[in-house]
């Protein structure tokens, strides 16, 4: 997954952002940018194996379906969601998901 840099829409020059809001809502338009910013910097970190791991477990939202289909263990699996950042990235997700929708952007 290739960096951007959206600079002005984050705000900042200093760190690669992924993901950038421009609503026109200025309060709310910080909070989540900087929440992304924080996200993007987990994405950033993910490896193209952990990507793959993701993408078969998404699709199958079992560890032991996701183990079969990549011939790994799943413990293995599970170690590595756990060290993509899986979890928090769905957490970050769907919280987002909700503030938009209690926004009503």
């Amino acid at each position: 997954m290739p960096a951007r840099r959206l600079t002005a829409l984050a705000g900042s020059s200093k760190y690669d952002v992924l993901t950038a809001f421009h609503s026109g809502h200025e309060i709310f338009d910080s909070t989540a940018n900087l929440i992304y910013a924080l996200h993007d910097t987990l994405l950033l970190k993910i490896t193209s194996k952990q990507w793959g791991t993701i993408q078969v477990f998404r699709e199958k939202r079992s560890l032991e379906s996701t183990a079969k289909v990549l011939k790994l263990d799943s413990s293995t699996v599970s170690r590595n969601l756990k060290r993509s950042y899986f979890w928090q990235i769905e957490q970050t997700i769907a919280g987002m998901n909700r503030l938009i929708r209690a926004s009503k952007l």
